[in-house]
């Protein structure tokens, strides 16, 4: 039986040829590190963006009404999570603040309710002299009850705040005119709410005399003391 020779060469391996861009496995793998670059340079891009929102000038009480100078609007990265805040653009004047808001604060919209909601009712508070200069429509103030002397001889009650940071929405004097409130005999209209409304209603009915000063701004550590300066004073 004859056999084939023995040549002693190896069968020759197949070449690897390199893929060509009509490789469907190349043009995906292209596809996939292309989309991971534009992905993670959006990601950075939108860490980096900054939106305007609105944010308290000073500390905002409960109940507060906001006007435009309450706000300002500051440039800040918030992500997805700025559409929670007011926006530059957003009307606020004549809302009314759900709770207290401090200086430099972010204002969500959820705090923000109708006048109605807030529970606000409006007071008027008689005086008998004139106003501190400090005291405007618009801004806060505290209401102060004077208790009269007692008949008795007995030491009088020391004066004590009644109500604190409540929004000044009129200023009238005898005339019926409202302004800056100068001259004597001078009412002054004040948003109370439910919770203070039994005390301030309370010390309109009480012997003394009723001041009014305007709130001071910032938190106040430790027990209210009595006014230094004489106040605008007026009997209940």
């Amino acid at each position: 039986m004859n056999r084939p020779a023995a040549t002693g060469v190896p069968a020759q391996a197949p070449r690897l040829q390199r893929p060509g861009w009509k490789d469907p496995r190349l043009v995906v793998g292209v596809l996939l590190v292309a989309g991971s670059v534009a992905l993670g340079s959006w990601t950075v891009r939108a860490a980096r963006q900054t939106v305007p929102v609105l944010a308290a000038v000073t500390d905002l009480p409960a109940g507060h009404v906001l006007t435009d100078a309450d706000l300002r609007p500051v440039e800040v990265a918030l992500g997805p999570t700025g559409e929670r805040y007011l926006g530059s653009d957003d009307a606020v004047a004549g809302a009314v603040l759900a709770r207290p808001v401090r200086a430099g604060e972010l204002v969500p919209g959820t705090l923000l309710v109708t006048r109605a909601e807030a529970g606000l009712r409006t007071v008027a508070i008689p005086l008998s002299g004139p106003l501190p200069g400090d005291v405007r429509v618009g801004g806060l103030v505290d209401v102060w009850l004077l208790p009269a002397p007692d008949p008795a001889g007995k030491e009088a009650t020391a004066p004590h705040a009644v109500a604190q940071g409540l929004d000044v929405t009129a200023v009238a004097t005898e005339s019926g005119a409202f302004g800056s409130g100068l001259g004597p005999g001078t009412t002054v209209e004040v948003r109370v709410g439910d919770a203070d409304l039994p005390t301030v209603l309370g010390a309109l009915a009480a012997e003394g005399d009723l001041a009014i000063v305007a709130a001071a701004v910032g938190p106040q550590p430790g027990p209210a003391t009595a006014p230094a300066a004489a106040p605008a004073t007026g009997t209940p």
